[in-house]
């Protein structure tokens, strides 16, 4: 309908999750006045999407990646998804301490520019993992697959190690 949903998003940031009419939606991410990324979505009524714009504008490769949100089962658990939106990351793999050792996080493992971890038993782009106990912290560790080098850190509350790995030895 030509309507602006959200403007002036810094690079990084993002817009909280905006109510649309179900049906085909035509949208743009625009730099400088110049649109730089578009394409359509056809959204379903009564659910939940994230458009990712991804890539650099100078050279220009940029696309965008459109995926269906899925709404957490219950209180006790979450639902994680890793996408790969930088552009010169590489492949990354996703870890976290367990003790001494770095653990990898089950299907989140050598995931490239524009790909999304994606669960080996339910083929969901979300892993469901209960959440930590009384809120406890949880680091995750972002590596540079097939190296030691690690990129970047994030602190989480939402993830219990213990469960991580029952999940892992169930694949």
């Amino acid at each position: 309908d030509g309507q602006t949903v959200a403007t002036a998003i810094p690079y990084g940031k993002h817009t909280y999750y905006t109510s649309i009419q179900p049906g085909r939606l035509i949208f743009s991410f625009v730099s400088g006045g110049t649109p730089v990324i578009s394409g359509d979505v056809t959204f379903a009524s009564r659910a939940s999407y994230t458009i990712f714009g991804t890539g650099t504008i100078v050279p220009p490769y940029v696309a965008p990646i459109v995926l269906e949100d899925v709404t957490v089962p219950n209180a006790a658990q979450a639902l994680v998804r890793f996408v790969n939106v930088s552009p010169d990351a590489g492949s990354v793999d996703v870890l976290t301490p367990v003790g001494a050792t770095d653990y990898q996080i089950p299907a989140m493992q050598g995931i490239d520019f524009r790909e999304v971890s994606t669960s080996v038993s339910s083929g969901s782009n979300f892993l469901q993992l209960p959440a930590s106990p009384a809120g406890a912290p949880y680091l995750l560790k972002f590596r540079k697959t097939g190296t030691t080098t690690i990129m970047t850190t994030l602190e989480s509350s939402l993830i219990s190690v213990q469960n991580l790995q029952e999940m892992d030895s169930e694949r």
